[in-house]
């Protein structure tokens, strides 16, 4: 079995294949976190089906999950995005 970072790009490509717009956004240990957007949900069963069928199995996806970005979420990169902008200047 291939190590994860070696898995990255087609999992990534799995992804972007049911959802175009899907955004890689964190790699932390043996996790990988994307962000897909609320428009492209009726793309999520297809993409669903493959993680848990053959193809999840020869990427190596052990599990997954789901979950909405919750109003704090959203303030907090908010403001780390407004961190960066003034550190910018």
């Amino acid at each position: 079995m291939l190590d994860l970072k070696a898995r990255i790009t087609p999992i990534s490509n799995l992804i972007n294949l049911h959802v175009p717009k899907a955004e890689k956004v964190r790699h932390h240990g043996r996790e990988l976190s994307y962000i897909l957007p609320h428009d492209a949900v009726a793309n999520f069963a297809p993409l669903f089906c493959d993680i848990e069928g053959s193809t999840g199995v020869q990427l190596g996806i052990v599990s997954y999950g789901v979950s909405m970005t919750t109003l704090e979420e959203v303030f907090l990169q908010l403001e780390n995005d407004k961190d960066e902008v003034e550190d910018f200047d």
